[in-house]
């Protein structure tokens, strides 16, 4: 089965750009012509091409950095480089960056319809692809995602556009703030989501089995290995595998882990035989890896294998609005789950929740809504069922609605950094972090709101 191709050619020298714009199109594949790589970008937003045939060597965007960009609006974009510079440094560049090939000027037009040709059944296989995912969908439903703020549609997106691609992605986040939900949701997204989503929480396995727990090992490779078994990289071939808390990977181990990465070879504890795993690597940590490459805990070449696409999470704090979303949908699934009448939470009382600060952040507010649900009798859980640290807050969102719109939010952000500064005894770094801002801006607004710091050391 072959399809016609929407192509887009570029070059700064147009009689180069049509001549080829022209033998492409004789292969049967419709062309659009740009001799400028920024007006080429402009077209790439408001129209679909398959295939994007470009100079390496133009004014303005060099065609590497060209390439990049292109991946960026749409991974699913072929590209091929030409140019009358060809090196093997730049051709390994290109290709790592995402180029499906490399031409050296003048073209060969036999090799570059071959290569049109490979694209184009590629391009029919990702359609069938897609359709396969939609009806997979409508029989197994993917996670759960809540939220509808501007901060975490930004979030959604970033996966939309990631997704298709292999490559790796390193969610970063406060503990509690849904990684691991949002990664299971990237490998639904994928071209993977046939294959298995394997989950390893490097934190929580003892560091002398870590290694076979990867790798897997052969019958007698140590006391107690009475079976051969399988390792959670085989067990994630043709799928995804998410290493959790990847900062706890001990530095011993790291240096193996960059090999598969890096190859997609392996070998199994005690054994000699090398096995290939195709896998789509995700990780996550709550902790600041840079920090931890500059202290030489954490490696500098894992990390940027990891971390090629680093999606950063919201807090829920900073994600208000969202709180009633995420506390409805889990009151109505602890009603089904306990078999019990529903309930709802008050205004008061969900105003309380969307001042609070949440440190724990969902897990947090999942495991405060199910303790509620149950506890009170009450079909509505009012204000004052909420723990003592809502009590600030309570207060603050059931006064008398006085005073102007300035005077309410400067309230409620009184309240918030007051809560912050008391949970972490007065450090400032600990509490900007917590709110989400930086610490010059939490001095600012401690000043302007009359909130003084010793009130909060010792």
């Amino acid at each position: 089965m072959s399809r016609r191709l929407s192509i887009l050619v570029v070059d700064d020298d147009a009689r180069q750009a049509q001549l080829l714009a022209e033998a492409v199109g004789r292969m049967g594949h419709r062309t659009q012509v740009s001799i400028n790589p920024e007006d080429a970008l402009e077209l790439l937003k408001k129209e679909v091409f398959h295939l994007v045939i470009t100079d390496m060597r133009m004014p303005g965007i060099d065609g590497l950095s060209f390439l990049r960009q292109i991946k960026a609006l749409d991974a699913d974009t072929e590209v091929i480089l030409v140019t009358a510079y060809a090196s093997v440094g730049s051709a390994v560049e290109a290709i790592k960056i995402g180029a499906v090939d490399y031409f050296e000027k003048p073209v060969n037009l036999a090799w570059l319809e071959a290569k049109i040709r490979a694209i184009a059944e590629k391009v029919v296989l990702r359609a069938e692809n897609r359709q396969l995912k939609a009806e997979l969908a409508r029989v197994v439903p993917g996670p759960e995602v809540i939220g509808r703020s501007q901060a975490f549609k930004a979030v959604l997106d970033l996966i939309d556009r990631v997704a298709p691609s292999d490559a790796s992605v390193l969610f970063l986040g406060e503990s509690g703030t849904g990684k691991e939900v949002l990664a299971r949701l990237l490998h639904a997204k994928s071209q993977r989501a046939r294959g298995a989503f394997i989950a390893v929480n490097c934190g929580a396995i003892p560091e002398n089995l870590l290694e076979s727990e990867f790798f897997g090992h052969v019958q007698g490779a140590f006391t107690g290995a009475d079976a051969a078994r399988k390792g959670r990289i085989e067990d994630a071939d043709g799928g995804t595998l998410f290493l959790d808390e990847i900062a706890e990977l001990p530095l011993n181990l790291q240096p193996k882990l960059l090999r598969v990465i890096q190859s997609g070879e392996f070998s199994r504890v005690g054994a000699n035989k090398l096995q290939k795993a195709d896998i789509r690597w995700v990780a996550a940590t709550n902790r600041d890896l840079q920090e931890m490459v500059r202290k030489g805990t954490f490696r500098e070449d894992l990390y940027y294998r990891l971390a090629v696409i680093p999606v950063q999470l919201p807090p829920l704090r900073a994600r208000a609005s969202d709180i009633p979303l995420f506390v409805n949908a889990k009151l109505q699934r602890l009603a089904e789950k306990y078999r019990l009448p529903a309930k709802q939470f008050s205004a008061a009382a969900m105003r309380a929740l969307q001042a609070y600060s949440w440190p724990g952040n969902v897990r947090e507010l999942e495991n405060l809504v199910e303790r509620l649900f149950l506890i009170t009798a009450e079909p509505e859980i009012a204000a004052d069922e909420l723990p003592a640290e809502f009590d600030n807050f309570v207060e603050a969102v059931d006064k008398p609605a006085s005073g102007s719109l300035q005077e309410k939010i400067d309230t409620l952000e009184k309240n918030c950094i007051s809560q912050a500064l008391h949970e972490t005894g007065g450090n400032q770094s600990e509490a900007a972090r917590q709110l989400g801002i930086n610490e010059r801006t939490l001095r600012y607004k401690m000043k302007r709101l009359g909130i003084p710091s010793a009130s909060y050391s010792g």
